[in-house]
């Protein structure tokens, strides 16, 4: 009570009550993610600047190095990369996931983020995220720190890239087979 005589009256203190609560994780498994393309990116600076300092242009003759940055080819030129980096990107990410299946783990399949994954943005090639697990998960935690928790991550992850390369030195040597050296 509060007040004199006939002021007196009951004062009313709100404090709010704070609760906690554990709730156990039991998500389990990856993810992989890579850099959603578009025109406005970032991704699309890093490009042109490969493209400056020579990284992406091949042709060294003074046309290549005489270019502008800012013309409509190079911006044409420069999205052609975005795109072909960005199907790379998704392949090699399907190729992740499909051995962490192969090898019994959950996946939770590639996806897509243009926000918040600062390693991808600015990457003038192709690139991805792999997240092998969730520390939150007491059995995941201890299975990823095990030694065979991160031979199977890193085999499939090896395993996954051995493909990718294969396929993309097939591809590049006109369909003919890279592995036996024959051009």
């Amino acid at each position: 009570m509060v007040g004199r005589g006939r002021k007196k009256r009951k004062k009313t203190i709100n404090e709010p009550i704070y609760e906690s609560y554990l709730v156990k994780n039991m998500r389990t498994g990856t993810e992989t993610y890579v850099w959603k393309a578009s025109k406005q990116s970032d991704k699309l600076h890093a490009i042109n600047n490969n493209e400056e300092s020579g990284e992406v242009i091949e042709d060294s003759t003074a046309e290549a190095s005489a270019f502008d940055i800012n013309s409509p080819e190079n911006v044409i030129r420069t999205q052609l990369y975005e795109k072909r980096f960005f199907q790379n990107s998704a392949y090699l990410a399907s190729l992740v996931e499909d051995e962490f299946k192969s090898s019994g783990r959950i996946s939770y399949g590639v996806k897509q983020r243009d926000v918040g994954i600062q390693v991808l943005q600015a990457t003038g090639m192709p690139s991805i995220l792999v997240e092998t697990g969730f520390l939150t998960n007491k059995e995941e935690e201890e299975y990823l720190n095990s030694e065979k928790g991160q031979n199977d991550v890193v085999g499939s992850i090896v395993q996954a890239f051995g493909k990718y390369k294969q396929t993309i030195e097939i591809n590049k040597n006109g369909g003919k087979a890279a592995a036996t050296g024959k051009k």
